[in-house]
């Protein structure tokens, strides 16, 4: 009987020895799943034996299978992939080989392809993807799905995975069916694989000014916020639009900031110079290699520092808002780009901005190149942002005070520049004008500054200048109050005295005027209202100004010629300096007058007999403040009269 070729005995014959037993093997590999039988008859020649056995053999399926039967990849973006596992589980107790038809999984990608489908680019496909028998398989550039290998053994009780890699190439709906062949497992095990692929649809305006400009991807686009002042702010406005009937999209602001590698610190050369410290060139060499090495670490140290503030401030004036979000079909966002520093920066064509749409997708990459200027208005303070009244004397009512100016001048060619001028006016210092104050281009206003010291001490004072809101400048204020020290050189000389002279005497006094003071002074001397009266002189005359410097002398003559008897006096020497009036000396005099005085200016004799005589007595009296001597004159009087004592 004709045996099935499923059936095939491993041991047909052989010999039994002695006592032993022998076991006869049969290998059943079904080709079909419908039972079969076979009839096989056990003959032993030498003992004329036969013994006829039926064989039957059944089918069933190894359970080996997929963990999904089929996969969807969601919505992906052109260009990007995604990727999905799916697990062969084999629970039987022996191994399988499974594999896939590389030849049939190709050509059903054939009309997914980039290029048209030809024999050719089919073989160019299969050799794009390098895949060993268990090795793993790298994607083709231009097939949307591409698996991690495509055959092996899975294990008894174990699974394999097989990742599978979705990249759509065009905005379409994909289909795949990939067969999954089983050894000894009669048909197919089938994986279905759905996904779709969508492309982004953005339209990008960027209004500059009054300018609408439509954005190309990967173009770069330079954006020029021009000079502007500090704390300034100034905006550009973008507007995104999502183009798209159905998928929404992503748009991401990145800013590029620049990395400034640090230059490196200087090498260590000088490393062991003690074999030759004995020579005085190696040692002074080595010294000055050091120095060297030194200083180039510190220059490169102060070199980051700079880049690193530069970089602290460039991410401080450049703000993007939103800088991220989602943007539903048919709708669009506006995006503010603003510039504002709070220092002073320049910004040259810098490429520090990019506009990111979609994730992943540097497709839709649209860079920006950055200029912008921060500065201050170009104001000037004359002559500077110092007013220094050094030494001044201090203030009192007669005293004149001591006034500077400072201008400020706007240097801008187009434009005004208000100035706040923020000062609370005190008793020592005053500033005029206060408050707002315009400026106009090219323009300048003067402030000025009073200065009124009231005690001796250093006074320093702040005028801040509040410039356009924007930011603020000082002006310092210096001054020292100082006390009017002018004086009699001698200290006996505080009291001059003249004595008592006679009417018509002159009498000179000298005495020495020294400034003491820290600074020069314009001075006068002056007598008060008592010694105006008193017929003295003055050298320098009264009120002629003159200068002393620092310790320097001054002779003060002054000269008593009284006309007429005066009773003792007693008044001031002033000296005038600085609006002040202080008492240089007291000076005393006096003038000594002579008088004298009848009791009656007519004497009577009557009638007297002729030989004979008559006395009458008459009274003079000494008026004057000394004694005087007299004389009369009796020439007139003789021979008939005649006057005792004469």
């Amino acid at each position: 009987q004709r045996v099935p070729n499923c059936f095939r005995c491993l041991t047909p014959s052989a010999e039994i020895a002695p006592s032993q037993s022998y076991t006869m093997v049969f290998e059943y590999k079904p080709k079909k799943s419908e039972i079969m039988e076979s009839f096989w008859e056990f003959h032993i020649e030498q003992h004329q034996y036969t013994v006829p056995f039926l064989i039957v053999g059944s089918v069933f399926e190894p359970d080996v299978r997929l963990s999904h039967s089929n996969i969807k990849f969601l919505p992906q973006l052109v260009g990007t992939s995604a990727t999905q596992t799916v697990h062969i589980e084999n629970t039987e107790q022996t191994a399988f080989e499974w594999w896939i038809d590389r030849n049939a999984f190709m050509k059903s990608m054939a009309k997914y392809r980039l290029s048209s489908s030809s024999a050719n680019d089919t073989s160019e496909i299969e050799s794009s993807s390098e895949t060993h028998l268990y090795g793993v398989s790298k994607p083709a550039a231009n097939i949307p799905l591409s698996l991690s290998t495509y055959s092996g053994v899975i294990e008894a009780n174990s699974s394999q995975h097989v990742e599978l890699t979705f990249k759509p190439l065009r905005e379409l709906q994909y289909n795949f069916n990939i067969s999954f062949h089983v050894k000894n497992k009669p048909g197919l095990t089938m994986l279905n694989v759905k996904g779709e692929g969508f492309m982004i649809h953005p339209e990008i305006e960027f209004i500059d000014d009054k300018t609408i400009l439509n954005l190309q991807p990967k173009r770069l686009t330079p954006i020029n916020f021009g000079n502007i002042h500090i704390k300034q702010s100034k905006a550009k406005k973008f507007i995104i639009y999502n183009k798209s009937n159905k998928y929404p999209f992503e748009f991401n602001w990145k800013f590029t900031w620049p990395s400034h590698g640090g230059g490196g610190g200087g090498s260590n050369n000088a490393q062991n110079n003690s074999q030759s410290s004995t020579k005085l060139a190696t040692s002074r060499t080595a010294i000055t290699a050091r120095s060297m090495t030194s200083t180039a670490s510190n220059l490169s140290k102060k070199k980051r520092k700079h880049h690193q503030h530069q970089n602290e401030l460039l991410r401080h004036c450049l703000n993007i808002t939103p800088c991220q979000g989602t943007i539903a079909p048919q709708h669009e966002i506006e995006c503010e780009f603003t510039f504002c520093s709070q220092h002073q920066i320049g910004i040259d064509q810098q490429k520090l901005l990019v506009l990111e749409i979609g994730k992943n997708n540097k497709d839709y990459n649209y860079p920006f190149s950055v200029s912008a200027k921060a500065r201050k208005p170009r104001i000037e303070f004359i002559p500077g942002s110092l007013v220094n009244f050094g030494d001044c004397f201090l203030y009192h009512a007669n005293s004149q005070p001591l006034t500077q100016t400072f201008t400020i001048k706007n240097k801008e060619v187009i434009g005004s520049i208000t100035v706040d001028v923020m000062f609370e006016n005190q008793p020592h210092l005053e500033v005029t004008p206060t408050g707002s104050i315009v400026v106009e281009s090219q323009k300048q206003v003067e402030i000025e500054v009073t200065f009124r010291p009231r005690q001796t001490k250093l006074y320093t004072e702040k005028i801040v200048l509040d410039i356009n809101g924007l930011f603020t400048s000082e002006v310092l204020v210096k001054g020292k109050g100082i006390d009017l020290k002018v004086d009699v050189e001698d200290e006996s000389q505080r009291s001059v005295s003249f004595g008592n002279l006679r009417v018509g005497q002159t009498r000179t006094k000298k005495l020495s005027l020294i400034n003491k003071s820290k600074k020069i002074i314009t001075c006068s001397v002056s007598l008060d209202h008592v010694l105006q009266t008193k017929y003295i002189a003055v050298d320098p005359k009264t009120n002629d100004k003159f200068r002393l410097r620092k310790n320097e002398k001054k002779h003060i003559a002054l000269t008593y010629h009284p006309p007429i008897r005066l009773a003792p006096f007693e008044g001031n020497l002033l000296v005038n300096a600085e609006g002040q009036s202080c008492i240089l000396s007291r000076i005393k005099g006096g003038c000594h007058g002579i008088g004298a005085k009848l009791d009656s200016d007519t004497l009577s004799f009557g009638t007297v007999v002729a030989g004979s005589s008559k006395k009458m007595s008459v009274k003079l009296c000494n008026t004057g403040d000394v004694g005087v001597k007299f004389r009369w004159d009796t020439k007139l009087i003789k021979p008939h009269f005649s006057l005792q004592p004469v």
